[in-house]
């Protein structure tokens, strides 16, 4: 696991804990709003939401008067419920998402992030984030995208889901797992899973792994990336981010973002 992202997940569980041990919600949420406290790290700090989206603790340098609003009808740059996807998968245990969101640090210009969030208690949640270039650098993100944008990814997609209506199930999936077809654009492929984590079609991995569930596969930070990938397209559609082997590039590791 990247060292930034150990960070991460280690400042949002003694988030947790600080709760847990203070016994009630006031003397955390403080420490929380407190930019000069425990949970505050340079550009890494904790943030915390009641289950309905009200931001309910978030040091104030960095959202000024946000403290008490309801956020859960915000939609991020790409259209994604951020909030509400986030409260969600804390009410499920907790784990990783990704999300656009503005880079202050950037112009405000819009820059993926990967959050980490977990529950308190049956009434409020905290998290954290990293934007991808905290985490691999500039320059790395830059050579895992290879030009590609968001964008680009969001429209490959829908263009197979309007091919699948178009021409059917069995003659999507076919299409889809053609290496040499339409489906496949360089580094950019579409790969199909039912919502028990089957492959259903890929054009990278061998014939024999279709019809395989994948449903407990981890990426190398141990996050079950199928079933968050089965999770988030159960919710209609959004962003999903885990560490991938790149095989055009000897199997080397990339974050990866997926869009559904």
């Amino acid at each position: 696991m990247p060292a930034e992202i150990a960070k991460m997940t280690a400042l949002t569980e003694s988030a947790v804990a600080y709760a847990h041990e203070n016994g009630t919600p006031p003397a955390a949420l403080a420490e929380i709003d407190n930019q000069d406290g425990l949970f505050t790290e340079g550009n890494l700090y904790i943030y915390a939401y009641d289950y309905n989206g009200t931001l309910v603790a978030h040091p104030p340098y960095l959202a000024p008067g946000m403290k008490g609003t309801d956020l859960s009808g915000y939609e991020g740059p790409y259209g994604v419920p951020v909030i509400n996807v986030c409260a969600q998968t804390a009410k499920n245990g907790g784990g990783f998402v990704v999300f656009g969101w503005e880079n202050p640090e950037k112009g405000g210009a819009t820059e993926l992030k990967l959050g980490y969030v977990l529950p308190v208690d049956d009434e409020w949640w905290v998290g954290s984030g990293l934007y991808l270039s905290d985490i691999f650098g500039e320059e790395e993100t830059a050579t895992a995208s290879k030009g590609r944008t968001v964008a680009d990814v969001v429209d490959f997609v829908t263009k197979a889901c309007d091919h699948a209506d178009s021409v059917g199930k069995e003659q999507a999936l076919q299409d889809f797992g053609d290496r040499d077809g339409e489906f496949v654009d360089g580094n950019l492929y579409l790969y199909v899973e039912d919502f028990n984590g089957t492959t259903l079609a890929h054009p990278i991995h061998p014939p024999q792994k279709v019809g395989v569930s994948r449903l407990n596969a981890t990426d190398p930070n141990g996050l079950l990336l199928v079933k968050g990938l089965c999770e988030t397209a159960a919710e209609g559609d959004g962003f999903f981010m885990f560490m991938y082997q790149d095989p055009a590039d000897n199997f080397t590791l990339t974050p990866q973002n997926s869009g559904m």
